[in-house]
């Protein structure tokens, strides 16, 4: 039988030309899931055998690294959604009261249109009052067990939801109308056909939205927790994600993070450590 493998995150120590970076990535080989840039970080993620733990922590090449190897502890809020790709169809076009309380109806993006990058369960490619390409792009998943979570499947609903109220299509008669209809949109997969995802996941999901060029981010998820404590031996919390985060924002990307459902501070569903957690 294969070896029990270990799901590591490793920070590299800062080392000229970067040659400590380049020593991990060739110790580790086809082990690992992720590499982030250094202006991001220098995150790995990688999943290894014993011998390749060991060596790890041997190393004068790591700084940190953290073992998050738990069971999906990320999630979306549920959505209470239906039809076509998850998302509701009403026969004739409807602006939201919360469209109009934030005014967006009011909204001018001007000529030069942003990249939103929309980080959750995928997008129904197809559906009738949502972008297609080219307005809507995306990039696959492929998680340890080898599947392949395609960026235009979406299981749940959720994604597709989350991207409707963005940018659902403005004067075809059906629907919601978007925040802003005219942007476009870049999908990855943060979450799995279950609505579910991990550490791992989740950073590559966001370095996919980083490399797209995207300057905005949504990622609707978080984890259900009571406290500090319990999140962390969840796997929820982590130093190096929160990290990672901080230097993507301090590059210009702002990414925002779920408030929960209830509207109430005290919910038990501890959000991801973000840019801004007001989604």
């Amino acid at each position: 039988s294969l070896p029990q493998k270990t799901k590591v995150l490793v920070q590299c120590e800062h080392s000229e030309n970067d040659d400590g970076r380049r020593h991990l990535l060739k110790m580790l080989g086809q082990d690992v899931l992720l590499d982030s840039s250094p202006d991001r970080g220098g995150i790995i993620i990688a999943e290894v055998d014993e011998v390749l733990l060991r060596r790890l922590h041997e190393s004068p090449h790591v700084k940190q690294m953290e073992i998050v190897d738990q069971p999906a502890p990320f999630l979306s809020p549920a959505s209470n959604t239906s039809t076509h790709g998850g998302t509701q169809r009403h026969l004739q076009e409807v602006l939201t009261p919360a469209i109009q309380m934030v005014q967006a109806d009011r909204l001018d993006i001007g000529s030069n249109i942003p990249l939103v990058c929309i980080a959750d369960s995928g997008y129904a490619l197809g559906h009738p009052d949502l972008p297609v390409p080219p307005q809507v792009d995306g990039m696959d998943y492929a998680v340890s067990n080898g599947k392949v979570l395609r960026w235009y499947h979406d299981g749940t609903g959720h994604g597709t939801a989350t991207a409707g109220v963005i940018a659902a299509i403005e004067g075809n008669g059906i629907g919601y109308r978007g925040v802003a209809p005219e942007l476009s949109l870049f999908i990855t997969r943060a979450l799995d056909d279950n609505g579910r995802s991990d550490v791992a996941q989740l950073m590559g999901a966001i370095e996919q939205c980083v490399a797209s060029g995207a300057k905005i981010i949504s990622m609707s998820l978080g984890c259900p927790c009571t406290d500090f404590d319990h999140c962390q031996k969840k796997g929820c919390y982590s130093e190096l994600m929160k990290a990672y985060f901080a230097s993507i924002n301090e590059n210009g990307v702002l990414v925002f993070g779920a408030a929960g459902n209830e509207g109430t501070v005290d919910e038990p569903f501890i959000r991801v450590r973000t840019s801004r957690s007001s989604v």
